[in-house]
């Protein structure tokens, strides 16, 4: 048993670097190079203190100038997104295991969380690292929280950290502030005991503190103001939800349909009701409905000392979906993005995710079939499966054109797609093929600015090299 406990661990970390191991070489893509390469801020430690006062997300900021420094070359911040990954991996199985008391589901969670390719927005593309690195506090925060004893009321040194994580995971990625209101539902989903709300403040006054200073902060910076600003005039309040609960459940179904990965997918802007919405906003209120039941259920079962096997049912179920909803309302509610919604959303929400299905192929595999051999093979053709469309997804990022070609492919009515494989041809000296791809993307938007004026420049360099031949 002993042995088994240490090798989970390293199997844990192993699966991520074999699924990610042809990720290491990948391009710099997309907003990579507005975000890092074209960008001095990051580019020595003397510009991004200059830059610290005035800027957001300092802390990812500082990781970029550590990867330049170091040496620009990609792979090094590739391993950086890598061993983020890792490390997270690993945190979802201690957590899971902390919090179901069942190593086996720990394990097929975190191996789940480890390999499924819908992770590769968050690790493989590079800028997809301010969701894996703050996952990394965050959950690392929310693992020191669990460890605090429950006869503390204050929470002494795991309290303290728990609140310093916190605050690396504000300054990473202000979605980290949610971080507050899971450790109420941590407590209210693991507690087996009647909770005292008053002790549960005690131990979480200094988050709390934490949370409404950086609100304060954020609403005073007039660089996140302007954001704001900006963000409410994109579309109406409407709109934006009709089209987030849209895009949350298109984003959902790619955990299954992993063929559908795409890093700009093509997701309406809806302005009125229709039947797909209507069916998808039924089905999320009657998932919120059964949640609230279950935590509600939990809670009192758990006063009148009911059957343990419904107590886990209703802790799970809970915990699971008001974790996903969570993780899912700071990017996906009432501030619109110019893109309604991303994979790499998805990131923490994920363990939502694979912890259900974990419990229920575990409750399938050893009380409905009654073999425990059933849930270990099957486990293992997933890894099989997932790490290699993982391994797949990642060959993908390996260059700009392979990315922008799978791109149009699945979004073939989006203009900025064919603008940057357009983009991709021109840097690779292609330029009747860069020149196709901006028509193209002029032909879906004709006032697409960019897109005209980089066709224009496309052609001048073809005419130019046509007349030295």
């Amino acid at each position: 048993m002993r042995i088994y406990n240490r090798l989970t661990p390293i199997a844990i970390v192993a699966a991520v670097f074999i699924a990610y191991a042809n990720s290491l070489w990948g391009d710099f893509q997309f907003d990579d190079y507005n975000v890092i390469v074209f960008n001095p801020r990051v580019h020595s430690f003397g510009a991004w203190w200059q830059d610290a006062g005035s800027g957001i997300r300092q802390l990812l900021k500082l990781t970029y100038t550590l990867n330049w420094v170091i040496g620009p070359h990609v792979f090094g911040f590739h391993v950086f997104n890598t061993t983020c990954h890792a490390l997270n991996s690993l945190f979802i199985f201690y957590l899971t295991k902390r919090f179901t008391n069942n190593a086996a589901i720990a394990f097929l969670t975190a191996i789940l969380f480890a390999v499924h390719p819908i992770q590769t927005e968050s690790v493989t593309y590079i800028s997809g690292r301010s969701s894996s690195l703050m996952a990394v506090f965050y959950l690392g925060g929310l693992l020191a929280y669990a460890k605090i004893e429950g006869s503390s009321k204050w929470g002494g040194r795991w309290g303290i950290l728990s609140v310093f994580l916190f605050f690396l995971a504000i300054l990473t990625k202000e979605v980290s502030l949610t971080f507050p209101f899971t450790l109420v539902l941590w407590e209210l989903s693991k507690s087996e005991k009647t909770i005292s709300f008053k002790d549960m403040f005690k131990r979480q006054i200094f988050h709390w503190l934490l949370f409404f200073s950086s609100l304060f902060v954020f609403f005073l910076s007039t660089r996140y103001a302007r954001l704001i600003t900006y963000s409410m005039n994109i579309r109406s309040l409407k709109s934006n939800l009709l089209s987030q609960l849209n895009g949350i459940t298109s984003t959902a179904s790619h955990y299954i349909l992993v063929n559908r990965l795409n890093i700009d997918p093509d997701l309406p802007v809806l302005r009125d009701w229709n039947l797909t919405v209507g069916i998808e906003f039924t089905f999320l209120c009657l998932l919120f409905a059964v949640s609230v039941a279950c935590l509600i259920l939990l809670r009192a079962r758990q006063l009148k000392n009911h059957n343990s096997t419904q107590k886990n049912a209703f802790r799970f179920i809970a915990f699971s979906v008001f974790w996903i909803i969570i993780q899912l309302i700071p990017t996906s509610t009432l501030i619109p993005r110019i893109d309604i919604i991303n994979e790499r959303h998805f990131y923490l929400a994920g363990w939502g995710i694979f912890l259900l299905f974990s419990v229920g192929f575990a409750c399938v595999s050893t009380k409905i079939i009654n073999n425990i051999k059933w849930l270990w093979i099957v486990t293992i053709m997933l890894i099989i499966v997932l790490g290699g469309f993982t391994v797949s997804r990642n060959n993908t990022y390996r260059t700009e054109i392979a990315l922008w070609e799978d791109t149009v492919k699945k979004s073939p009515k989006k203009a900025r797609g064919y603008n940057n494989l357009g983009y991709a041809y021109f840097l690779a000296g292609r330029y009747n093929d860069a020149i196709l791809a901006y028509a193209k993307a002029l032909e879906i938007n004709p006032n697409f600015t960019l897109a005209r004026n980089n066709m224009e420049l496309a052609i001048k360099v073809s005419m130019e090299l046509c007349i030295e031949k």
